[in-house]
């Protein structure tokens, strides 16, 4: 396995103008540099095509997919992206959120050091206002659940991980 395998970072958009370019911001400023930028939208009626363009030039965006119409399906654009991704890996990165600057840097070490297939992480719920909520979104889930398993590190087998918890509520 490639120590610094490419990452396919697909940014799948609709209607999200207001997070998108802090969105964006937070992709291109990672610490991790071998990554590759797959840019969709679908047939936003706001203005997140003008915010689109203005990242689609950039070397790493290797795609920029504008729908004809819309889809209404977020998992038919991550279907569409994945079609285009030529990395090792796979970063779904929704057009509403951010990462820190070292999430792809933490999340190859991970996958790599342990042969990981999937890693996901604990996220913060921030409003339209940039403001943060007090909870994470593992500790909303943890409210719902006598479960203490999203509090620390872990690792597990993704038929457990699949069974035990994903049916349940996405994580």
């Amino acid at each position: 396995m490639n120590i610094n395998p490419l990452v396919s970072v697909i940014v799948p958009n609709y209607n999200h103008e207001t997070f998108l370019s802090q969105r964006l911001d937070s992709i291109f400023q990672q610490t991790y540099s071998s990554f590759e930028v797959i840019l969709l939208d679908d047939q936003s009626p706001d203005q997140s095509l003008s915010i689109l363009d203005a990242y689609a030039h950039r070397p790493e965006v290797t795609h920029y997919i504008k729908n004809d119409q819309n889809s209404g399906s977020p998992f038919l654009q991550w279907q569409k992206g994945m079609a285009h991704a030529q990395g090792e890996y796979i970063w779904i990165a929704e057009s509403d959120d951010l990462a820190e600057q070292d999430f792809l840097a933490k999340a190859i070490d991970k996958l790599v050091k342990d042969g990981s297939s999937l890693v996901y992480t604990d996220s913060k719920l921030i409003d339209e206002n940039n403001k943060i909520s007090l909870a994470t979104f593992n500790e909303s889930f943890l409210h719902k659940r006598d479960d203490q398993r999203w509090t620390r590190s872990y690792s597990t087998g993704g038929a457990e991980e699949l069974s035990a918890h994903f049916i349940h509520q996405t994580t």
